[in-house]
């Protein structure tokens, strides 16, 4: 059976927007965010978890990065998009 991806109320995001899900856990949001075209990427310490998003993400088609880390210790570079 395919995995049913949660779909959160629409939070104002312009389309394609760049997303981090920290702690990402399975990637329920990770999933449903870039099920509406976002990209996304998603971090959580689990092993277990990751495994499970990559799984989902997988079997859904999805195009998401998922990255085993400790959310402490993750660095994150920000780009302005204003002129």
């Amino acid at each position: 059976m395919p995995t049913r991806v949660h779909t959160p109320p629409d939070v104002g995001l312009n389309p394609r927007s760049r997303i981090i899900d920290v702690p990402c856990g399975s990637g329920r949001h990770t999933l449903a965010l870039a099920a509406r075209g976002h990209r996304v990427t998603g971090v959580n310490i689990s092993t277990e978890a990751i495994g499970y998003a990559r799984r989902a993400a997988a079997e859904a088609c999805l195009d998401v990065e998922l990255i085993e880390a400790e959310m402490r210790e993750i660095h994150v570079t920000t780009r302005s998009t204003t002129p």
